[in-house]
Protein backbone atom coordinates (compact mmCIF):
# COMPACT_ATOMS: atom_id res chain seq x y z
CA UNK A 1 0.00 0.00 0.00
CA UNK A 2 1.10 3.15 -0.95
CA UNK A 3 0.14 6.47 1.48
CA UNK A 4 0.13 9.86 0.75
CA UNK A 5 0.04 12.58 2.86
CA UNK A 6 0.30 15.92 3.89
CA UNK A 7 2.11 17.48 7.06
CA UNK A 8 2.50 20.24 9.17
CA UNK A 9 6.18 20.65 10.01
CA UNK A 10 6.55 22.24 13.65
CA UNK A 11 9.40 24.72 15.09
CA UNK A 12 12.49 22.82 16.06
CA UNK A 13 11.98 19.41 13.43
CA UNK A 14 14.37 18.90 10.91
CA UNK A 15 13.51 17.86 7.16
CA UNK A 16 16.10 15.58 5.57
CA UNK A 17 15.67 15.24 2.08
CA UNK A 18 17.46 12.16 0.29
CA UNK A 19 17.01 12.48 -3.93
CA UNK A 20 17.54 9.27 -5.68
CA UNK A 21 17.14 8.33 -9.36
CA UNK A 22 14.04 6.77 -9.58
CA UNK A 23 12.43 6.20 -13.15
CA UNK A 24 10.39 3.58 -14.25
CA UNK A 25 11.90 1.62 -17.24
CA UNK A 26 9.32 3.25 -19.87
CA UNK A 27 8.03 5.82 -17.54
CA UNK A 28 5.82 7.62 -19.90
CA UNK A 29 3.58 4.32 -20.00
CA UNK A 30 0.29 4.07 -18.44
CA UNK A 31 0.87 3.11 -15.19
CA UNK A 32 -0.52 -0.26 -14.28
CA UNK A 33 -2.37 0.76 -11.37
CA UNK A 34 -3.88 4.20 -12.45
CA UNK A 35 -3.24 7.82 -11.07
CA UNK A 36 -3.65 10.98 -9.41
CA UNK A 37 -4.40 14.74 -9.39
CA UNK A 38 -3.36 15.85 -6.09
CA UNK A 39 -3.78 19.69 -4.83
CA UNK A 40 -1.96 21.39 -1.61
CA UNK A 41 -4.74 20.38 0.98
CA UNK A 42 -5.72 17.21 -0.68
CA UNK A 43 -8.43 15.13 0.61
CA UNK A 44 -9.11 12.24 2.03
CA UNK A 45 -5.10 12.60 3.85
CA UNK A 46 -3.88 10.25 3.34
CA UNK A 47 -4.26 9.35 0.24
CA UNK A 48 -3.66 5.21 -0.11
CA UNK A 49 -4.13 2.92 -2.97
CA UNK A 50 -2.91 -0.77 -3.37
CA UNK A 51 -0.52 -1.92 -6.10
CA UNK A 52 1.40 -5.21 -6.45
CA UNK A 53 4.70 -3.83 -7.26
CA UNK A 54 7.40 -5.97 -9.58
CA UNK A 55 6.86 -7.61 -12.43
CA UNK A 56 8.32 -10.21 -15.33
CA UNK A 57 12.30 -8.02 -15.79
CA UNK A 58 15.25 -8.86 -13.91
CA UNK A 59 15.90 -5.86 -11.91
CA UNK A 60 19.37 -6.57 -12.29
CA UNK A 61 19.74 -6.76 -15.52
CA UNK A 62 18.70 -3.32 -15.87
CA UNK A 63 20.68 -1.82 -12.45
CA UNK A 64 23.58 -3.73 -12.07
CA UNK A 65 23.29 -2.83 -7.76
CA UNK A 66 19.78 -3.90 -7.98
CA UNK A 67 17.88 -7.61 -6.95
CA UNK A 68 14.29 -8.43 -7.57
CA UNK A 69 12.23 -7.70 -10.25
CA UNK A 70 10.77 -4.73 -11.84
CA UNK A 71 7.79 -4.33 -14.71
CA UNK A 72 8.82 -1.72 -17.65
CA UNK A 73 5.64 0.55 -16.90
CA UNK A 74 5.05 2.84 -13.81
CA UNK A 75 2.80 1.34 -11.04
CA UNK A 76 1.35 4.56 -10.11
CA UNK A 77 1.73 8.38 -11.18
CA UNK A 78 0.91 11.11 -8.62
CA UNK A 79 0.32 14.69 -10.17
CA UNK A 80 1.06 16.98 -7.30
CA UNK A 81 0.03 20.72 -6.87
CA UNK A 82 2.71 22.30 -4.18
CA UNK A 83 1.41 24.38 -1.59
CA UNK A 84 3.31 25.52 1.61
CA UNK A 85 2.92 21.69 3.18
CA UNK A 86 5.26 19.06 1.93
CA UNK A 87 4.34 16.06 0.42
CA UNK A 88 4.95 12.73 1.89
CA UNK A 89 4.99 9.38 0.43
CA UNK A 90 5.49 6.40 2.53
CA UNK A 91 5.18 2.48 1.66
CA UNK A 92 3.87 -0.35 4.01
CA UNK A 93 4.76 -3.72 2.43
CA UNK A 94 4.77 -7.12 3.80
CA UNK A 95 7.99 -7.79 2.27
CA UNK A 96 11.07 -5.75 1.04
Amino acid sequence: MITIRTSILTAGVTALALSASAGAQTWSADPTFGSVNLNAGFTPDPYRVDVSAGGSISAQSRFSDCRGYIADAPDFRVHYSAGSLPLYIGVDADAD
